[in-house]
């Protein structure tokens, strides 16, 4: 049997900040944006802007939450040493907890100004989607994915808010279309979850972790 080979980084480095943005992941957050500027762009009321700026946002409070995500599962004593996954930066000490509270507020103030630069093409309702977005990036790990709430909300801030928010900001409008094409990508990602779960769900069952995998096996 092979054994890993132990990852010699130093605390708080930038190849630490690195893994711990978790880059394979930000193709969930970018697709559904791509989806939402796809759409209008077919009813012929594409922008620039608004689109690099959603991807932006995307990326950024991605990020943010792989950051909430490590911290608060490392506090909750979540990330154990026989984690199957990716390896964790607080859990293998490559970040401290209090440079990873620092570097999520970072993060989440960048991410806050960039959508501001969105106000100007769409209203103030925005700053309430943004809010909504940030309270529960912090939700999702420290209390709601413990409960089984993981999915809906993959479903809901991977599909409706990107794909939704995207199209909206450049059309100021919604359609049949918007509504079809979010619950798509909000299920195909989804399915990533779902397999994380399915391979944690050991690890899950020890930590309490009632996902869906855990609750209905």
């Amino acid at each position: 049997m092979k054994t890993k080979t132990p990852i010699n980084i130093k605390t708080n480095s930038l190849i630490a900040w690195l893994l711990a943005a978790r880059p394979q992941t930000l193709s969930a957050a970018v697709i559904p944006v791509a989806v939402g500027s796809a759409l209008a762009f077919v009813d012929e009321q594409f922008k620039l802007w608004p689109t690099i700026a959603c991807f932006l946002f995307a990326a950024t409070m991605q990020i943010a939450a792989n950051l909430i995500n490590d911290l608060y599962d490392f506090l909750k004593g979540s990330d154990r040493e026989d984690r199957l996954g990716p390896k964790r930066a607080c859990a293998e000490g490559w970040i401290t907890p209090k440079a990873m509270k620092w570097g999520i507020i970072i993060t989440l103030l960048i991410a806050s100004l960039i959508g501001l630069t969105l106000l100007t093409y769409a209203g103030w309702e925005l700053i309430l989607i943004g809010l909504v977005c940030i309270i529960f990036a912090f939700l999702y790990t420290t209390v709601l994915s413990y409960q089984g709430w993981g999915d809906i909300l993959v479903i809901l801030f991977f599909g409706f808010v990107p794909v939704g928010g995207t199209y909206y900001v450049q059309t100021l409008s919604w359609s049949s279309n918007v509504t079809a094409a979010a619950l798509v990508c909000g299920f195909v990602i989804n399915t990533l979850l779902v397999l994380n779960n399915y391979r944690d769900r050991q690890e899950d069952k020890k930590s309490n972790k009632k996902t869906l995998v855990v609750r209905f096996g």
